[in-house]
């Protein structure tokens, strides 16, 4: 990760000051540079992150004009190279970890044969030094090969040049050794997101959209993303009756919890309890089992990663529960509240362990999202319905509470329906 970007333009070739086309490309990749600090495109960037923390809001932008050539000639990647070596020397420019060295190639420049195989690449030396290249999008070479109509509907080949260099931006900050950050399809941040059109951003700069794991799409706009990170991953040991969700969270340093949506569509409408993550850096492996479900059926779950920062979700995944078979899960019905007073009230339920040693506890709140459990109890391992109660105190007068029981045995969990209830008046003894 290059967690405080710096960039540096090489402009290279006078033609960008000597034709219309050359100076409109410069202007315009001067006002993507220039505009990406603290803005709400750098921040689908600062969701990324490593052991060491994430990428900053803040961009440094520095640039330099090689008018030696007005276009240079028949490039290759060792050329281009010497070209960012020559542009550190000269400026005596300091090569970092932050530091991406970016070429643009004016109008008129050529390419031996086969380079740069595409429309843009980012990459590093043998001694480290990072760098891209960005080549003018409306030379001959990146017409015929498709380049110019990639993601950018008006063929217009200035916003084009533009889109390549968020794209290899993008890409370099977040994988500036090419090592870093991968889709399980094995693409970059920018390559997920290269074939949808491009984007006019508030400055006027073009650029394309890049992929967002806060909102689990390609998008231009995030201003600031929860620092947490959640995945959702494949449900294993699916029955007729339970399966478990798995995931993975990152806290990134702050205490944060995590819990699973279920439901039999992506509205789902329940979500386990909430487990700690603990508050590390690195990736925790989130496993919740659920029970009571139908045999036959479509499930849609993801995972949800919160702390003091925000909540990230998960993406959206489904399985299908077995036509039968499977060990028969605890039962959990949630009854009406007794002896509701202006501080206190009884949350009662009917629980069934269905011969598996169980254990029930309440969860209750000012909302369905819960927040506070009362201790765990036995429910025993019998196989009829038993009635189990626990009082809960020290609540606020007049006030609405959610709650539900939750039973636990060796099959998995099952949540019984929301209710509520509402505390008396404080006048009301």
């Amino acid at each position: 990760m290059q967690h405080t970007p710096k960039v540096y333009a090489i402009f290279w070739g006078a033609n960008f000051t000597k034709t219309t086309e050359g100076i409109e490309a410069h202007t315009m990749l001067s006002k993507l540079y220039e505009g990406l600090s603290n803005t709400a495109y750098q921040g689908i960037m600062t969701q990324y992150f490593d052991s060491t923390g994430r990428i900053s809001s803040s961009v440094t932008f520095t640039s330099y004009m090689d008018k030696t050539v007005a276009a240079p000639a028949n490039l290759t990647r060792l050329k281009v190279e010497e070209e960012v070596s020559s542009a550190i020397s000269a400026n005596k420019w300091t090569s970092e970890s932050n530091a991406q060295f970016v070429v643009a190639t004016a109008p008129g420049s050529t390419y031996a044969s086969n380079f740069p195989g595409g429309c843009a690449y980012h990459e590093y030396t043998a001694s480290g030094v990072i760098y891209a290249l960005v080549p003018y999008q409306g030379d001959e070479q990146f017409r015929s090969n498709g380049c110019i109509e990639t993601g950018n509907p008006s063929k217009d080949p200035i916003r084009k040049t533009s889109k390549s260099a968020s794209h290899e931006y993008a890409e370099t900050v977040t994988d500036p050794k090419i090592n870093a950050w991968y889709s399980a399809f094995g693409q970059e941040i920018a390559d997920i997101c290269q074939k949808e059109a491009d984007v006019e951003l508030p400055d006027g700069a073009w650029a394309q959209n890049q992929y967002d794991d806060h909102q689990n799409k390609c998008s231009h706009s995030d201003s600031s993303p929860p620092h947490v990170y959640g995945a959702t991953e494949a449900a294993s040991g699916v029955t007729s009756v339970a399966a478990s969700f798995n995931g993975a969270v990152n806290p990134e340093g702050e205490a944060t919890a995590y819990y699973f949506e279920f439901g039999t569509t992506n509205a789902y409408g329940t979500r386990t309890s909430e487990v700690s993550a603990g508050s590390g850096v690195s990736n925790a492996t989130a496993k919740q089992t659920v029970c009571a479900l139908q045999p036959s059926t479509v499930y849609h779950f993801r995972i949800a990663a919160t702390n003091i920062t925000g909540t990230t979700y998960g993406e959206d995944k489904t399985f299908t529960t077995a036509v039968s078979g499977g060990s028969a899960c605890p039962s959990a019905t949630t009854n009406s509240a007794s002896n509701v007073t202006k501080a206190e009230a009884a949350l009662n339920g009917t629980v069934n362990p269905n011969g598996l040693e169980t254990k029930y506890y309440f969860e209750y709140g000012k909302s369905a999202v819960y927040g506070t459990k009362t201790s765990e109890a036995k429910a025993g391992s019998g196989s009829t319905n038993a009635e189990v109660s626990q009082t809960i105190t020290g609540l606020t007068s007049a006030t609405v509470y959610h709650f539900r029981v939750v039973a636990s045995s060796s099959t998995g969990t099952s949540y019984g329906a929301d209710k509520t209830l509402t505390t008396s008046n404080p006048n009301v003894p």
